[in-house]
């Protein structure tokens, strides 16, 4: 059996400028992302915890689009931690495991990671915090191509551009890219002038369309269902977009009900169009919940007895998901405890919907 990590990331140093025109434009993602992260705020030297949240801090909540941002000399520290300076108090908050002592992630990491696990391929996702990564990403597929698929990522605020479009043509075309990630939070950038279902956009999603390959998306886990309607506009004009959805349904909405929630959006969605649910649930679940999560494998099999095992992809957003549990613990809890799951229903989520992802069947 093959087994894909459908959510992998390797990456430069994260406080530098990576392939963007400056490390500023990386380190706002990195300062709007980490301005609304769960984990809580520490004070430096000493890591104590504070009562002020993160978004107080880093970004003025009356302003989300790009005009909020704050001057609080942002930046990467080590650690996995970021850090920042208010009233001359450092403070920071843990995104990356603390093993990640120069927080960056080499491909060879990543490899060794896999080989000790006994993973075969990655797909390497994206996001803007960890930078601009189409030449890296090319760098490592070409010498490890048997290990790794990558997928590439534009501005999204302005994907409806020539030169976004041109972007997009000359990463799948040319630096040997398989996919294309969207990150609708990222719109923040433009102060959210357009949504990503706007008419606007329609002339991005036919090239996606035409250059026949599957969309990865971050939902906006606060607005699940009304993105899972904006996706399902999306998909009414191209219907055969393959779309996934990173980390899949959120456990607090899934968990909110009982058994199991799962919204009407998502049905329809799943049930109209070609739409896969990556299951990630120890990052997502973060320490809240104890491993082997046996809330999560409430959820898959109810995802499971809903949609089916060709609907459902593994992934774990490795390095990140080590801060809450090991790399091996990401696949153990499926592997050894959901019972539910046949052999074939294990050798296609945790491989073969991924790689029939890329390959068209």
């Amino acid at each position: 059996m093959n087994i894909v990590d459908n959510h992998a990331h390797i990456f430069p140093y994260l406080g530098g400028r990576s392939e963007y025109e400056s490390k500023e434009i990386q380190l706002t993602y990195a300062q709007q992302l980490i301005s609304g992260h769960h984990n809580p705020v520490k004070r430096l030297p000493d890591y104590d915890n504070i009562d002020e949240e993160s978004s107080n801090m880093l970004w003025d909540k009356s302003r989300p689009g790009i005009d909020g941002k704050k001057d609080v000399d942002f930046r990467a520290g080590k650690f996995g931690r970021y850090e920042w300076t208010v009233d001359g108090k450092d403070y920071c908050k843990q995104y990356m495991p603390v093993s990640l002592k120069d927080m960056k992630a080499s491909p060879e990491f990543l490899i060794a990671q896999m080989d000790y696990v006994g993973i075969d391929m990655a797909v390497l996702q994206r996001g803007h915090i960890y930078g601009k990564l189409e030449k890296f990403y090319q760098d490592a597929i070409s010498r490890y191509p048997d290990r790794f698929i990558g997928l590439c990522q534009i501005d999204e605020a302005r994907a409806y551009s020539e030169n976004q479009i041109t972007e997009l043509h000359d990463a799948i075309e040319n630096l040997g890219l398989r996919g294309v990630y969207f990150e609708p939070g990222a719109l923040f950038m433009d102060n959210y002038s357009h949504q990503f279902d706007d008419e606007i956009y329609m002339n991005f999603w036919k090239e996606v369309d035409k250059l026949g390959i599957p969309l990865y998306v971050q939902v906006d886990r606060g607005e699940f269902e009304t993105q899972m309607n904006q996706w399902g506009n999306v998909l009414g004009r191209y219907p055969s977009i393959p779309l996934v959805l990173s980390l899949g349904l959120p456990e607090e909405i899934a968990l909110s009900d009982s058994p199991v929630k799962i919204p009407e959006e998502l049905k329809i969605l799943v049930e109209s169009y070609e739409v896969y649910l990556e299951i990630g649930y120890p990052i997502s679940m973060g320490r809240a919940r104890d491993y082997p999560y046996p809330e999560a494998h409430k959820i898959i099999l109810s995802l499971y007895e809903s949609f089916g095992p060709e609907t459902l992809i593994w992934g774990t957003d490795i390095p990140n998901v080590e801060r809450n549990c090991t790399y091996a613990q990401s696949l153990d809890y499926v592997t050894n405890y959901c019972d539910f799951l046949s052999r074939s229903d294990r050798e296609m989520i945790l491989g073969e919907n991924a790689l029939n992802l890329f390959t068209g069947k």
